[in-house]
């Protein structure tokens, strides 16, 4: 009785060197200085998104007033994607501050973290989210 081959199957050929290999390759090979060129050129597209939560020093301090001083504040080369305001409690409202970073430079996490804490307004703030984000 003969076997019968399956179609889905990998099948082993012997190439013109004699060693085996899965008929399913390509000769087409992405070398590693074209992927790290590809991924070169992915990353220039690429910033960090923070998400950090500012807790204003008093409940009568304008979150407007805040918001300006944070602006002020910023390192260079970062940017404020979004404000949000969150309720905390009996009428303090923290300041959630998106801010987007160069991926390239090292670093700024740190620098837009003591930058934040500079502000004299402000009594505490807290990393809630750091991710990449593709994008110009």
């Amino acid at each position: 009785m003969k076997a019968r081959r399956s179609l889905l199957a990998p099948i082993a050929v012997r190439s013109r060197f004699g060693d085996a290999r899965s008929a399913d390759c390509s000769d087409d090979h992405t070398n590693a200085l074209s992927a790290a060129s590809q991924d070169r050129e992915m990353r220039i597209l690429a910033k960090v998104l923070a998400s950090i939560k500012i807790f204003p020093s008093d409940t009568s301090i304008s979150l407007n007033a805040l918001k300006e001083d944070v602006l002020k504040a910023l390192p260079s080369s970062t940017s404020i994607y979004k404000f949000e305001e969150e309720p905390i409690a009996f009428g303090l409202v923290a300041l959630v501050a998106h801010v987007l970073l160069p991926e390239e430079e090292t670093g700024k996490m740190n620098d837009l973290e003591e930058s934040l804490k500079s502000i004299k307004s402000v009594s505490e703030i807290q990393s809630i989210a750091v991710r990449r984000v593709s994008g110009k």
